[in-house]
């Protein structure tokens, strides 16, 4: 079978730099192969999981189910947060409390500490 081989166009927004020359005639050269049939395996794979599960009848009790209970225990209680016109668990509203951690490259929780040598301080 073929795939289809029609024109792809660039959407509106900023286009990727492999798109900016392009003439808008077949597929633009990305320097990587690209499976055009993407959207089809999506499909088919969905389809092989069948039908979603009943979450509503299931039985949870095993502790290995406890995250699970737990995880939906927190979204209903943050749900009613809101419908209640409060801030769900995790909203940062002041802009200063809400800045950007930068964590240094260098840094790595399992990276093995210097031997301090003679002398330093």
């Amino acid at each position: 079978m073929a795939y289809d081989q029609t024109p792809r166009h660039p959407v509106t927004v900023e286009p990727f730099k492999e798109y900016l020359n392009w003439s808008g005639q077949g597929v633009p050269g990305l320097g990587y192969t690209f499976d055009h049939d993407i959207a089809r395996e999506d499909a088919t794979m969905l389809d092989s999981m069948g039908p979603n599960a009943d979450r509503e009848n299931e039985t949870l009790m095993t502790e290995a189910d406890g995250g699970v209970i737990a995880l939906r225990q927190m979204y209903l209680r943050e749900i009613a947060a809101v419908q209640a016109g409060r801030d769900p668990k995790g909203t940062v509203r002041d802009e200063a409390a809400n800045r950007l951690i930068v964590i240094s490259p260098e840094y790595s929780p399992n990276k093995p500490k210097e031997p301090e040598t003679a002398g330093a301080r």
